[in-house]
């Protein structure tokens, strides 16, 4: 779901999947849809609220938010990160 939302925007990503927007092409609209019925675990995504369409697409974990940051050029520009007590 992630990879969508960074060819395209989570703007995009949402707005095909409450309905409020046409996909680009049919294929990609149907799966966005499917993606987020079965993160969600709903038939139907009609009365989903936008803001729990958006939870989906936010880090959840440390590393997701150091690639999230990385990919955004957000904080420092450093390659690695030391975590301590971390061997690797």
């Amino acid at each position: 779901m992630k990879s969508f939302a960074n060819k395209k925007t989570a703007e995009y990503v949402v707005s095909v999947a409450d309905g409020s927007r046409v996909a680009d092409n049919e294929a990609e609209g149907r799966e966005i849809k499917d993606l987020y019925k079965d993160i969600l675990k709903k038939d139907n995504l009609n009365g989903v609220p936008v803001s729990e369409l958006n939870a989906v697409l936010q880090p959840t974990t440390l590393l997701e938010r150091f690639a999230a940051r990385k990919s955004n050029q957000v904080g420092a520009t450093k390659d690695f990160v030391a975590i301590k007590g971390q061997k690797g």
